[in-house]
Protein backbone atom coordinates (compact mmCIF):
# COMPACT_ATOMS: atom_id res chain seq x y z
CA UNK A 1 0.00 0.00 0.00
CA UNK A 2 1.50 3.32 -1.05
CA UNK A 3 2.03 6.15 1.41
CA UNK A 4 -0.57 8.91 1.40
CA UNK A 5 0.76 12.41 0.64
CA UNK A 6 -0.53 15.81 1.67
CA UNK A 7 -1.00 17.77 -1.54
CA UNK A 8 -2.08 21.35 -2.29
CA UNK A 9 -3.50 22.29 -5.68
CA UNK A 10 -3.34 26.02 -6.38
CA UNK A 11 -6.01 27.20 -8.82
CA UNK A 12 -9.56 25.85 -9.00
CA UNK A 13 -10.18 26.10 -12.72
CA UNK A 14 -11.04 23.00 -14.73
CA UNK A 15 -7.54 21.50 -14.70
CA UNK A 16 -6.80 22.37 -11.07
CA UNK A 17 -10.11 20.83 -10.03
CA UNK A 18 -9.34 17.71 -12.07
CA UNK A 19 -5.92 17.47 -10.39
CA UNK A 20 -7.44 17.82 -6.92
CA UNK A 21 -9.92 15.09 -7.83
CA UNK A 22 -7.13 12.81 -9.09
CA UNK A 23 -5.08 13.43 -5.95
CA UNK A 24 -8.06 12.45 -3.80
CA UNK A 25 -8.87 9.43 -5.98
CA UNK A 26 -5.33 8.12 -5.54
CA UNK A 27 -5.69 8.17 -1.76
CA UNK A 28 -3.90 11.38 -0.92
CA UNK A 29 -4.99 14.30 1.26
CA UNK A 30 -6.23 16.79 -1.33
CA UNK A 31 -6.52 20.53 -0.60
CA UNK A 32 -7.74 22.70 -3.48
CA UNK A 33 -7.13 26.45 -3.16
CA UNK A 34 -9.35 29.04 -4.86
CA UNK A 35 -9.61 32.82 -4.80
CA UNK A 36 -13.39 32.50 -5.33
CA UNK A 37 -15.11 32.17 -1.93
CA UNK A 38 -18.41 31.04 -3.47
CA UNK A 39 -16.59 28.26 -5.31
CA UNK A 40 -14.96 27.14 -2.07
CA UNK A 41 -18.39 26.77 -0.49
CA UNK A 42 -19.88 24.96 -3.49
CA UNK A 43 -17.08 22.38 -3.75
CA UNK A 44 -17.12 21.64 -0.02
CA UNK A 45 -20.89 21.39 0.31
CA UNK A 46 -22.00 19.95 -3.04
CA UNK A 47 -18.76 18.44 -4.44
CA UNK A 48 -19.18 20.17 -7.79
CA UNK A 49 -17.47 23.02 -9.64
CA UNK A 50 -20.32 24.46 -11.69
CA UNK A 51 -18.21 27.33 -13.02
CA UNK A 52 -15.39 25.34 -14.61
CA UNK A 53 -16.41 21.65 -14.62
CA UNK A 54 -20.18 21.70 -14.70
CA UNK A 55 -21.82 18.29 -14.56
CA UNK A 56 -18.95 16.41 -12.89
CA UNK A 57 -19.28 14.99 -9.38
CA UNK A 58 -16.04 15.41 -7.44
CA UNK A 59 -14.44 13.21 -4.81
CA UNK A 60 -16.02 14.13 -1.46
CA UNK A 61 -12.59 13.98 0.23
CA UNK A 62 -11.41 17.16 -1.54
CA UNK A 63 -11.10 20.03 0.91
CA UNK A 64 -11.42 23.38 -0.84
CA UNK A 65 -9.88 26.41 0.86
CA UNK A 66 -9.47 30.12 0.22
CA UNK A 67 -5.99 31.34 -0.68
CA UNK A 68 -5.59 33.12 2.66
CA UNK A 69 -5.73 29.71 4.40
CA UNK A 70 -2.66 28.40 2.56
CA UNK A 71 0.41 27.43 4.59
CA UNK A 72 3.61 25.77 3.25
CA UNK A 73 3.01 22.40 4.92
CA UNK A 74 2.62 20.07 1.92
CA UNK A 75 4.55 17.20 0.37
CA UNK A 76 3.71 18.63 -3.07
CA UNK A 77 2.22 21.88 -4.33
CA UNK A 78 0.54 21.43 -7.72
CA UNK A 79 0.33 24.66 -9.71
CA UNK A 80 -2.74 25.05 -11.94
CA UNK A 81 -2.72 28.84 -12.30
CA UNK A 82 -2.66 29.88 -16.00
CA UNK A 83 0.88 30.64 -17.17
CA UNK A 84 0.43 34.34 -17.91
CA UNK A 85 -0.62 35.05 -14.32
CA UNK A 86 1.63 32.71 -12.30
CA UNK A 87 4.37 35.11 -11.15
CA UNK A 88 2.09 37.93 -10.04
CA UNK A 89 -0.46 35.50 -8.57
CA UNK A 90 1.94 33.89 -6.09
CA UNK A 91 3.43 37.22 -5.09
CA UNK A 92 0.08 39.04 -4.79
CA UNK A 93 -1.48 36.32 -2.63
CA UNK A 94 1.68 35.80 -0.56
CA UNK A 95 1.82 32.08 -1.28
CA UNK A 96 5.12 30.85 0.11
CA UNK A 97 6.84 28.02 -1.75
CA UNK A 98 9.81 27.84 0.61
CA UNK A 99 10.78 24.22 1.15
CA UNK A 100 7.98 22.99 -1.12
CA UNK A 101 8.19 20.53 -4.00
CA UNK A 102 6.40 22.34 -6.83
CA UNK A 103 4.63 20.31 -9.52
CA UNK A 104 3.68 22.57 -12.41
CA UNK A 105 0.53 21.49 -14.26
CA UNK A 106 0.12 24.59 -16.46
CA UNK A 107 1.36 24.99 -20.04
CA UNK A 108 2.68 27.88 -22.07
CA UNK A 109 5.28 30.63 -22.16
CA UNK A 110 4.90 33.90 -20.31
CA UNK A 111 4.43 36.53 -23.00
CA UNK A 112 5.81 39.45 -21.01
CA UNK A 113 9.30 38.00 -20.53
CA UNK A 114 9.33 35.10 -23.02
CA UNK A 115 10.12 32.60 -20.28
CA UNK A 116 8.69 29.20 -19.43
CA UNK A 117 7.35 27.99 -16.12
CA UNK A 118 10.62 26.40 -15.07
CA UNK A 119 12.24 29.85 -15.16
CA UNK A 120 9.26 31.52 -13.50
CA UNK A 121 9.34 29.20 -10.51
CA UNK A 122 13.10 28.74 -10.13
CA UNK A 123 14.35 32.23 -11.04
CA UNK A 124 11.49 34.45 -9.91
CA UNK A 125 9.64 32.55 -7.18
CA UNK A 126 12.63 31.01 -5.42
CA UNK A 127 12.00 27.31 -6.00
CA UNK A 128 15.27 25.31 -6.19
CA UNK A 129 15.69 23.38 -9.43
CA UNK A 130 15.79 20.08 -7.55
CA UNK A 131 12.36 20.86 -6.05
CA UNK A 132 10.65 21.50 -9.38
CA UNK A 133 8.75 19.13 -11.67
CA UNK A 134 6.44 19.53 -14.66
CA UNK A 135 3.34 17.34 -15.01
CA UNK A 136 2.04 17.27 -18.57
CA UNK A 137 0.74 15.26 -21.51
CA UNK A 138 -2.51 14.46 -23.36
CA UNK A 139 -4.93 14.86 -20.47
CA UNK A 140 -8.12 16.89 -20.76
CA UNK A 141 -9.73 17.63 -17.40
CA UNK A 142 -13.14 16.36 -18.49
CA UNK A 143 -11.82 12.89 -19.32
CA UNK A 144 -9.61 12.64 -16.23
CA UNK A 145 -12.67 13.38 -14.07
CA UNK A 146 -14.54 10.57 -15.86
CA UNK A 147 -11.72 8.13 -15.04
CA UNK A 148 -10.93 7.64 -18.72
CA UNK A 149 -7.54 5.92 -19.32
CA UNK A 150 -4.86 8.61 -19.45
CA UNK A 151 -1.06 8.60 -19.71
CA UNK A 152 1.10 11.62 -18.88
CA UNK A 153 4.73 12.38 -18.01
CA UNK A 154 6.33 14.03 -14.99
CA UNK A 155 9.74 15.58 -15.68
CA UNK A 156 12.28 16.75 -13.13
CA UNK A 157 16.04 17.12 -12.86
CA UNK A 158 15.57 15.30 -9.56
CA UNK A 159 14.77 11.69 -10.46
CA UNK A 160 13.75 10.84 -6.89
CA UNK A 161 11.20 13.66 -6.93
CA UNK A 162 9.80 12.53 -10.29
CA UNK A 163 9.41 8.97 -9.01
CA UNK A 164 7.72 10.16 -5.82
CA UNK A 165 5.18 12.18 -7.83
CA UNK A 166 4.68 9.21 -10.15
CA UNK A 167 3.86 6.92 -7.24
CA UNK A 168 1.53 9.48 -5.60
CA UNK A 169 -0.52 10.24 -8.71
CA UNK A 170 -0.76 6.92 -10.60
CA UNK A 171 -3.77 4.64 -10.34
CA UNK A 172 -5.72 2.14 -12.43
CA UNK A 173 -6.84 4.76 -14.99
CA UNK A 174 -4.08 7.37 -14.74
CA UNK A 175 -0.57 6.22 -15.71
CA UNK A 176 2.44 8.46 -15.08
CA UNK A 177 5.84 8.11 -16.79
CA UNK A 178 9.01 9.91 -15.66
CA UNK A 179 11.55 12.01 -17.55
CA UNK A 180 14.55 14.19 -16.76
CA UNK A 181 14.00 16.55 -19.73
CA UNK A 182 12.25 19.54 -18.15
CA UNK A 183 13.06 21.90 -21.05
CA UNK A 184 11.73 19.64 -23.81
CA UNK A 185 8.71 18.49 -21.83
CA UNK A 186 7.57 22.04 -21.07
CA UNK A 187 8.21 23.24 -24.61
CA UNK A 188 6.09 20.49 -26.17
CA UNK A 189 3.19 21.41 -23.90
CA UNK A 190 3.51 25.08 -24.83
CA UNK A 191 3.91 25.04 -28.61
CA UNK A 192 1.17 22.45 -29.17
CA UNK A 193 -1.35 25.10 -28.11
CA UNK A 194 -0.35 27.27 -31.07
CA UNK A 195 -0.74 24.29 -33.38
CA UNK A 196 -4.17 23.62 -31.88
CA UNK A 197 -5.34 27.06 -32.99
CA UNK A 198 -4.24 26.14 -36.50
CA UNK A 199 -6.12 22.83 -36.17
CA UNK A 200 -9.26 24.71 -35.17
CA UNK A 201 -8.95 26.91 -38.23
CA UNK A 202 -8.69 23.77 -40.38
CA UNK A 203 -11.85 22.41 -38.76
CA UNK A 204 -13.66 25.72 -39.04
CA UNK A 205 -12.99 25.87 -42.77
CA UNK A 206 -13.64 22.12 -43.26
CA UNK A 207 -10.23 21.69 -44.90
CA UNK A 208 -10.15 17.96 -44.21
CA UNK A 209 -8.11 15.15 -42.70
CA UNK A 210 -5.15 15.55 -45.06
CA UNK A 211 -4.66 19.12 -43.91
CA UNK A 212 -4.93 18.15 -40.23
CA UNK A 213 -2.42 15.31 -40.61
CA UNK A 214 -0.02 17.59 -42.46
CA UNK A 215 -0.36 20.21 -39.73
CA UNK A 216 0.40 17.76 -36.94
CA UNK A 217 3.38 16.27 -38.74
CA UNK A 218 4.96 19.57 -39.77
CA UNK A 219 3.98 21.14 -36.47
CA UNK A 220 5.90 18.45 -34.63
CA UNK A 221 8.90 19.20 -36.84
CA UNK A 222 8.72 22.85 -35.77
CA UNK A 223 8.48 21.95 -32.08
CA UNK A 224 11.44 19.58 -32.42
CA UNK A 225 13.62 22.18 -34.20
CA UNK A 226 13.10 24.80 -31.51
CA UNK A 227 13.42 22.21 -28.77
CA UNK A 228 16.80 21.04 -30.03
CA UNK A 229 18.15 24.59 -30.07
CA UNK A 230 16.90 25.23 -26.52
CA UNK A 231 18.48 22.04 -25.18
CA UNK A 232 15.59 19.57 -25.21
CA UNK A 233 16.07 15.85 -25.86
CA UNK A 234 14.85 14.96 -29.40
CA UNK A 235 13.23 11.79 -28.04
CA UNK A 236 10.98 13.88 -25.82
CA UNK A 237 9.08 15.30 -28.79
CA UNK A 238 8.07 11.82 -29.95
CA UNK A 239 6.61 11.17 -26.51
CA UNK A 240 3.58 12.12 -24.46
CA UNK A 241 4.41 15.81 -24.00
CA UNK A 242 5.26 16.18 -27.70
CA UNK A 243 3.35 14.03 -30.18
CA UNK A 244 0.82 12.84 -27.60
CA UNK A 245 -0.26 16.27 -26.42
CA UNK A 246 -0.16 17.65 -29.97
CA UNK A 247 -2.53 14.98 -31.29
CA UNK A 248 -5.08 15.29 -28.50
CA UNK A 249 -5.24 19.08 -28.56
CA UNK A 250 -5.57 19.21 -32.35
CA UNK A 251 -8.48 16.75 -32.41
CA UNK A 252 -10.34 17.00 -29.12
CA UNK A 253 -13.68 18.70 -28.60
CA UNK A 254 -12.36 19.71 -25.16
CA UNK A 255 -9.40 21.70 -26.55
CA UNK A 256 -9.82 25.40 -25.79
CA UNK A 257 -7.11 26.38 -28.24
CA UNK A 258 -8.67 24.37 -31.06
CA UNK A 259 -11.97 26.05 -30.23
CA UNK A 260 -10.34 29.47 -30.59
CA UNK A 261 -9.19 28.49 -34.09
CA UNK A 262 -12.70 27.39 -35.00
CA UNK A 263 -14.15 30.67 -33.74
CA UNK A 264 -11.55 32.70 -35.63
CA UNK A 265 -12.51 30.79 -38.77
CA UNK A 266 -16.16 31.67 -38.14
CA UNK A 267 -15.27 35.36 -38.34
CA UNK A 268 -15.18 36.26 -34.64
CA UNK A 269 -12.40 38.54 -33.41
CA UNK A 270 -10.20 37.66 -30.43
CA UNK A 271 -11.97 40.35 -28.42
CA UNK A 272 -15.37 38.83 -29.21
CA UNK A 273 -14.08 35.37 -28.25
CA UNK A 274 -12.70 36.74 -24.97
CA UNK A 275 -15.96 38.54 -24.18
CA UNK A 276 -18.20 35.54 -24.82
CA UNK A 277 -16.25 32.47 -23.64
CA UNK A 278 -15.19 31.69 -20.08
CA UNK A 279 -11.75 30.20 -20.63
CA UNK A 280 -8.08 31.06 -21.09
CA UNK A 281 -6.51 29.79 -24.33
CA UNK A 282 -2.75 29.79 -23.70
CA UNK A 283 -1.95 29.44 -27.41
CA UNK A 284 -3.00 33.04 -28.03
CA UNK A 285 -0.28 34.30 -25.68
CA UNK A 286 2.23 31.61 -26.61
CA UNK A 287 2.02 32.44 -30.34
CA UNK A 288 3.72 35.78 -29.72
CA UNK A 289 6.31 34.36 -27.35
CA UNK A 290 7.19 31.51 -29.73
CA UNK A 291 7.54 33.88 -32.68
CA UNK A 292 10.03 35.96 -30.69
CA UNK A 293 11.92 32.88 -29.45
CA UNK A 294 12.12 31.50 -32.98
CA UNK A 295 13.39 34.81 -34.35
CA UNK A 296 15.94 35.15 -31.56
CA UNK A 297 17.29 31.62 -32.12
CA UNK A 298 16.96 31.75 -35.94
CA UNK A 299 14.65 28.74 -36.03
CA UNK A 300 12.25 28.38 -38.96
CA UNK A 301 8.68 27.86 -37.66
CA UNK A 302 6.35 28.79 -40.54
CA UNK A 303 3.10 27.49 -39.01
CA UNK A 304 3.68 29.33 -35.74
CA UNK A 305 4.65 32.41 -37.75
CA UNK A 306 1.34 32.38 -39.67
CA UNK A 307 -0.74 31.91 -36.52
CA UNK A 308 1.09 34.88 -35.03
CA UNK A 309 0.32 36.95 -38.13
CA UNK A 310 -3.36 35.94 -38.06
CA UNK A 311 -3.76 36.81 -34.37
CA UNK A 312 -1.57 39.89 -34.07
CA UNK A 313 -1.25 41.35 -37.56
CA UNK A 314 -4.67 40.74 -39.06
CA UNK A 315 -3.54 38.39 -41.83
CA UNK A 316 -6.43 36.52 -43.38
CA UNK A 317 -6.61 32.75 -43.00
CA UNK A 318 -6.81 32.36 -46.79
CA UNK A 319 -3.59 34.33 -47.28
CA UNK A 320 -1.82 32.39 -44.53
CA UNK A 321 -2.76 29.05 -46.10
CA UNK A 322 -1.64 30.16 -49.57
CA UNK A 323 1.68 31.38 -48.20
CA UNK A 324 2.31 28.12 -46.34
CA UNK A 325 1.43 25.99 -49.35
CA UNK A 326 3.49 28.21 -51.66
CA UNK A 327 6.74 28.09 -49.69
CA UNK A 328 9.88 27.00 -51.52
CA UNK A 329 10.23 23.26 -52.06
CA UNK A 330 12.49 21.42 -49.62
CA UNK A 331 13.33 18.02 -48.15
CA UNK A 332 11.32 16.56 -45.29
Amino acid sequence: MKESKKIAVIGAGSWGTAMANLVADTGNESHLFSRDESLVGEINSSHINSKYLDGYKLNSNIICKSLKEYKPVYDFVFNAVPTQFVAEFYIKHNISLKGMNVVNCSKGIEQKRNIGLFDIFTKHLGVPEENYAVFTGPSHAEEVCKNRPTAIVVASMNSALAQSIQEASSNSFFRVYTSSDVVGTELGGAVKNVMAIAAGIIDGYSLGDNAKAGLITRGLAEISRLGAVLGGDPATFAGLSGLGDLVVTCYSQHSRNRKVGELLASGLSLQEISDNYNFVAEGVFTAKAIKELADKNKVEMPICQKIYEIIYQGKTVQDAIQELMGRRYTRE
